[in-house]
């Protein structure tokens, strides 16, 4: 008798707790923990429903089921995306603030153009160009460009290097880049203005020198070209009064007056 009746109560307990373990199931998957909200901030260049693709919220879950660092890992592993953090919040709610990186320049392409950071790595690449305020670089003899790779080759790094260099407000005012035989970097403003730079890297101490000379320049219009290959020696060269009524093309690398 009193073994059968340890048994009933044995039997009762296990009964018990798996009615407990089924309400709990239940209660953890019902519309009370659903995801309500993703809200996504920080974007300029991807959307928010692409953002809530790449990190997997695009479907019904329960906020028990978001794993914050597998998210923000599956955000880190887009080009365009330097850092996110997800945060949870009630009732189900979530927030993915990603941090984009910026890009400096456009690579010219054969097929296009491929949009690059300050680190040399690709963001995208695309028949047209995206969006202003980034100087194209030419000059440069590239295959097999993707999306999320990083440049190696020195002469795409030293672009990358300019570019950089030259800030938001500088890279404004640029638009070409062009890589000249033997490395030699020439930048050419919205004016169309030549600026020799060499092949030294002071690229800083360079685009500082430049932005002064510009800045003293009344007419920017009357200048031909900026020669700063030799920061000791920078040279200015006006234009002759006939040449500042027609426009005339870039002076050639070697045999500069």
């Amino acid at each position: 008798m009193h073994r059968a009746r340890m048994r009933r109560r044995a039997a009762l307990r296990l009964l018990l707790g798996l009615v407990a373990l089924t309400a709990l199931f239940l209660f953890l998957r019902s519309d009370l923990f659903a995801v309500r909200q993703v809200t996504v901030s920080g974007t300029e260049v991807l959307s928010a429903d692409e953002v809530r693709h790449l990190a997997g919220l695009d479907r019904p879950l329960l906020i028990w089921q978001v794993w914050p660092r597998l998210v923000e890992r599956r955000l880190a592993g887009h080009p365009r995306v330097q850092s996110a953090r997800v945060t949870l919040g009630w009732p189900g709610r979530v927030l993915l603030k990603v941090t984009e990186r910026r890009p400096v320049a456009y690579l010219s392409l054969s097929s296009g153009f491929a949009e690059v950071d300050a680190e040399g790595r690709v963001l995208g690449v695309g028949r047209w160009l995206r969006g202003a305020g980034e100087p194209v670089v030419t000059g440069l003899d590239l295959d097999d460009v993707r999306a999320g790779m990083r440049l190696r080759d020195p002469a795409s790094l030293r672009a990358v290097a300019v570019a950089a260099a030259l800030g938001p407000s500088g890279r404004a005012r640029v638009a070409e880049i062009h890589l000249a035989a033997g490395g030699e970097v020439v930048l050419y403003t919205l004016e169309g203005l030549p600026v020799f730079l060499g092949v030294e890297e002071r690229w800083e101490e360079k685009v500082q020198a430049l932005e002064g000379i510009l800045a003293s320049l009344s007419r920017p219009a009357l200048a031909h070209y900026v020669d700063l290959r030799s920061l000791r020696r920078p040279v200015v060269r006006m234009k002759e009064p006939e040449q500042a009524r027609v426009p005339a093309p870039p002076p050639p690398l070697e045999g500069l007056p």
